[in-house]
């Protein structure tokens, strides 16, 4: 369900190698579901300072979704 609270982002979504379709996947389905979702790859501008840019996405996120490929593993962070 998506967050009463106050944060800017029901979830920050990484990714690392090659799934970016599945991370694109999982982001579809979590808007779908009328969730905020702050996604690394699209929401961080090129130019902008990436570790600055993703320190104060997660600071601003509900819960942290990470991807990333070792036979397709995905960890999710929640905090309560």
């Amino acid at each position: 369900m998506p967050s009463g609270r106050s944060d800017k982002y029901d979830f920050f979504l990484s990714r690392r190698g090659s799934v970016a379709a599945i991370a694109q996947e999982v982001t579809d389905v979590l808007k779908e579901k009328g969730y905020k979702v702050f996604v690394q790859d699209y929401d961080i501008p090129i130019a902008a300072n990436l570790i600055e840019e993703m320190h104060e996405a997660v600071k601003n996120a509900r819960d942290l979704v990470v991807l990333f490929h070792a036979r397709l593993r995905a960890i999710a962070l929640h905090s309560t």
